[in-house]
C-alpha cells in the first residue's frame, strides 16, 4: 500500500490556471528526459472578440515543438531528443483587423487552464481499459505496474 501512495505523490502531472493579460505573454517552463512522452491540454476562457491568443511550445535550442495561432483550446504532444527544458508560452494580442496599440477600451485579463502530463501519466488508460475490458481496480493495477517499471529506468 505504501508503494501506491508514493507513486501518486511523485506523479508527473501539472495542472494550473493563470491570468493572461489581453496584450501580454505568460510562459511556463518544465523539464523532461529524453524520449519521454509529454502531453498537454489547454483552454482559454474570457477570450475577447477583439483579441486572440497564440501558443508556442519550444525547447531551449529554439526548436518549435507545437504552435497554434488564434487558439481557444487544444492538445499537444511531443518528446525531446535529450534531457532538456521546454517552455509553453501563451501570448494575448489585439487582432490585426482591430487596429494596433492599446487605443481601444480596457479589456479584462483572460484565464488559461493548462494540464501537462509526462511519461506514464501521459498515456491514455481509458482506451486501454475499453480495449482489454478491464475493471477499475485492474486498470489501477496496470497503471501502477507501468509506473514502477518507468521509475526503475
Amino acid at each position: 500500500m505504501r508503494v501506491v501512495v508514493l507513486l501518486y505523490c511523485i506523479s508527473a502531472a501539472l495542472s494550473i490556471s493563470f491570468k493572461l493579460p489581453a496584450e501580454g505573454t505568460r510562459c511556463i517552463k518544465e523539464e523532461s528526459h529524453k524520449d519521454v512522452l509529454v502531453v498537454g491540454e489547454f483552454g482559454i476562457e474570457n477570450l475577447h472578440e477583439s483579441h486572440e491568443v497564440n501558443i508556442l511550445v519550444s525547447d531551449t535550442k529554439g526548436q518549435t515543438l507545437f504552435s497554434k495561432e488564434t487558439a481557444e483550446s487544444g492538445k499537444f504532444a511531443f518528446t525531446l531528443d535529450d534531457y532538456d527544458m521546454f517552455s509553453i508560452c501563451f501570448t494575448g494580442k489585439r487582432k490585426s483587423d482591430q487596429g494596433s496599440g492599446r487605443g481601444g477600451p480596457p479589456v479584462d485579463d483572460m484565464s488559461v487552464k493548462l494540464t501537462v502530463k509526462r511519461g506514464v501519466e501521459a498515456k491514455s488508460y481509458n482506451d486501454l481499459a475499453k480495449a482489454e475490458k478491464l475493471k477499475p481496480m485492474e486498470l489501477e493495477l496496470k497503471k501502477t505496474r507501468r509506473s514502477r517499471r518507468s521509475n526503475r529506468h
